[in-house]
């Protein structure tokens, strides 16, 4: 591996564990439209647990990464981007 490939995989392995993956649970329920309609004992649908995380792959060349997560149907993906620049 380059050092190019391994300061990216590192960089984005960084960047991926200080974001935490809520993606599929954090959009599972839209907002009532009144929120004085809701129950204040109501459970909010949308404010579950981080989604595990099983596999990661990123490319160094390319800068795209993508996780595989342990939700539902276990068919579900993350995909990102990143820009890596020296300053």
């Amino acid at each position: 591996m380059s050092t190019r490939g391994l300061l990216t995989g590192t960089f984005l392995t960084g960047t991926l564990i200080a974001a935490t993956i809520a993606a599929p649970a954090a959009i599972a329920a839209p907002a009532p439209a009144d929120p004085a309609a809701k129950a204040p004992a109501a459970a909010v649908p949308g404010a579950a647990a981080p989604v595990p995380v099983t596999s990661i792959t990123c490319d160094g060349d390319t800068y795209k990464c993508t996780a595989k997560l342990q939700y539902g149907d276990g068919r579900w993906v993350a995909t990102w981007n990143v820009s890596v620049v020296h300053q």
